[in-house]
C-alpha cells in the first residue's frame, strides 16, 4: 500500500502519520504525550523511542544500512539519560544471525 493509502485508512491526526523513511522505507512515526517513536514497518523493527520530553532512549547507530528488503543494519540501540541498556549477544549458529536481548533498567 502507498504512504497516501496508509495515511487515509490508518493515520490518527496528531498522534500517527506513515512517511518515507531512510533508504526509501516506509516508517510510522507516532507522538503522544507519553512517547514518541518511529517504527520501520518492514520488519516492524523500532528505528527511535523516546519517552515523553525527554532525550530518545533507543536510536539507531549513524552507520545503519537502509535497504528495502533487508533487515536494518548499523550496530545495536544505544540508550541517554536515567536508563542502562544491558546488551547480550548471542550467535544462532543455524542462521548465522545475531539474537539480541534487551533489558531496559530504570536507575531511578
Amino acid at each position: 500500500m502507498e504512504l497516501s493509502g496508509l495515511n487515509a485508512r490508518f493515520a490518527i491526526q496528531d498522534v500517527l502519520v506513515f512517511k518515507q523513511g531512510p533508504g526509501g522505507l516506509v516508517v510510522a512515526e507516532v507522538e503522544n504525550e507519553a512517547a514518541s517513536a518511529r517504527i520501520a514497518l518492514q520488519g516492524a523493527q523500532l528505528m527511535r523511542w523516546t519517552p515523553g520530553a525527554e532525550q530518545p532512549v533507543i536510536w539507531l547507530s549513524e552507520a545503519a544500512a537502509f535497504e528495502p528488503g533487508k533487515s536494518i543494519r548499523g550496530g545495536v540501540p544505544e540508550a541517554a539519560g536515567n536508563v542502562d541498556l544491558e546488551i547480550e549477544l548471542v550467535e544462532n549458529i543455524g542462521a548465522g544471525e545475531e539474537l539480541i536481548h534487551r533489558s531496559i533498567l530504570d536507575k531511578s
